[in-house]
């Protein structure tokens, strides 16, 4: 994957695909997305799930409740 961290403003190199909860697309796509590490650990966190995983399929990040 050479493409930046799709958060808002960040030019870092994406590692992770991960999947907020927030659906305004405000500060990063809707759905999964392409993030730098920190980022994504950001986007999984949003509205605090209870718990963090790692999608089988895919491997991207996503919150649980």
């Amino acid at each position: 994957m050479s493409t930046e961290c799709q958060y808002k403003g960040c030019r870092k190199k994406a590692v992770v695909m991960a999947g907020g909860r927030d659906r305004s697309g405000k500060i990063h796509p809707t759905g999964v997305a392409h993030y730098c590490e920190p980022h994504a650990e950001e986007v999984a966190d949003e509205g605090h799930p209870e718990y963090t995983v790692s999608c089988p399929n895919c491997e991207c990040l996503f919150g649980v409740n």
